[in-house]
């Protein structure tokens, strides 16, 4: 059921057929430079990695819309995944500007320094991840 939920929020691929406009080309672009660290950083952690990712009796609930359906919930989800990508790339690659000052905030809440996690499509639960972080953060 959670991958079901959180399907909706997945990255497109590259070769996927249908028009790209201009936010999901930039999601796109800002996530190539995540996916390859990302899939390193998976790689490595496969190999010590317990995950039980099994699936059976997973639906796929956004395959049950219609097309006007699925146009529609990609048009209310597109904008929330890549303010959430935008921010992840920003603060990451911002050694100099962001990332003190996001080190600095998390020191005067007294909360865990942490950085915001990446979406890594080999990891089922990575979506969530992120979600749960900008909801706590």
């Amino acid at each position: 059921m959670a991958k079901t939920l959180l399907k909706q929020y997945n990255i497109p691929k590259k070769g996927a057929t249908g028009a790209v406009d201009d936010a999901k080309q930039e999601l796109l672009e800002l996530a190539a430079s995540l996916e390859l660290e990302e899939q390193a950083e998976a790689k490595a952690e496969s190999v010590d990695s317990t995950d039980n990712d099994d699936v059976d009796g997973w639906v796929d609930e956004a395959a049950l819309l219609t097309d006007v359906e699925r146009e529609d919930l990609q048009a209310n989800v597109g904008p929330v995944c890549l303010v959430l990508v935008k921010l992840a790339t920003k603060i990451i690659h911002s050694t100099t500007k962001l990332l003190p000052d996001w080190y600095r905030k998390l020191e005067e809440m007294q909360m865990a320094l942490h950085l915001m996690p990446r979406v890594v499509s080999t990891r089922w639960n990575s979506t969530f991840n992120v979600i749960e972080f900008a909801l706590e953060y």
